[in-house]
């Protein structure tokens, strides 16, 4: 069971998307497969902040290029695609899309 305390900085924290990308990042370099669970974790806890559209698409895509560089290529590539299908105009996810994509081989 863990201290009080550690519960009240959770709470506080909870909605910080540095904390849930740090939690994928250890998730991933810990060889574990429970990244998706987090993740959905993450979009819940980030829905209830006032800039819900910009967070959610950073934590996806910062989460698609942890996937890329130490998780598995395909969960990034798939991550990606399905925000790039819901925002077809942004310029700035397809340049970021293709810098992934580019150094691996298809």
């Amino acid at each position: 069971m863990l201290p009080l305390h550690v519960y009240g900085i959770w709470n506080l924290l909870y909605d910080v998307l540095q904390v849930w990308l740090r939690r994928v990042q250890s998730l991933l370099l810990q060889k574990k497969d429970a990244v998706q669970p987090v993740v959905n974790d993450a979009l819940n806890a980030l829905r209830g902040h006032k800039q819900y559209k910009d967070k959610h698409i950073k934590f996806i895509s910062q989460t698609a290029i942890l996937e890329f560089k130490i998780g598995v290529p395909d969960r990034g590539r798939s991550l990606f695609e399905g925000i790039l299908r819901d925002y077809p105009k942004r310029t700035d996810l397809w340049s970021v899309y293709l810098d992934q994509v580019h150094p691996l081989p298809l």
